[in-house]
């Protein structure tokens, strides 16, 4: 019985990896790695299994269950992109984008296929979304540090106004 458990899983996984070599042919898909969800264990495990390798794109099928582990683990793995057919609490989100790795909802790509702990994606939507949300992330960043300095020009301000 353990046997034909393992010639099936084997028999699964090429079938996956045929399908995926027809796909790395054709230019207008992407690939993206998945996981089932944000935590470090899930992460590590396909990492692990199939590697994380910069520019990357990474499909959470569950935004939740990460924390500062998790981010750190993506920041360090430079990851192009993050899809996710959840929501991303709005403090790792912030962290994330602070890093410049733009999180996309999986409804903003269409038609989305998951073969095994891969997904599919149109490359002209995804680079659609993905050029508008580099854009937000790079005007919220500039809106924060501008805020930022106005804060600290302020706090100046008032303190040299004090002293006099």
């Amino acid at each position: 019985m353990m046997l034909e458990n393992k010639i099936k899983y084997l028999e699964r996984e090429i079938n996956i990896k045929e399908v995926l070599a027809k796909y790395e042919k054709d230019s207008n898909f992407l690939i993206a790695k998945t996981s089932d969800n944000l935590s470090i264990q899930s992460l590590e495990a396909v990492d692990k299994k199939y590697g994380i390798l910069e520019g990357d794109i990474l499909y959470l099928k569950n935004g939740g269950g990460g924390g500062r582990q998790s981010i750190s683990f993506i920041i360090s793995k430079r990851v192009k992109a993050i899809i996710s057919e959840t929501d991303i609490a709005d403090n790792l989100r912030h962290d994330i984008e602070l890093s410049r790795i733009p999180i996309i909802r999986s409804n903003e790509l269409g038609e989305i296929h998951i073969f095994g702990p891969y997904a599919i994606l149109d490359r002209k939507t995804f680079n659609l979304v993905f050029k508008k949300k580099e854009i937000e992330i790079t005007n919220k960043i500039q809106a924060e540090t501008e805020i930022k300095i106005k804060r600290m020009l302020e706090e100046y301000r008032r303190r040299r106004w004090s002293t006099i």
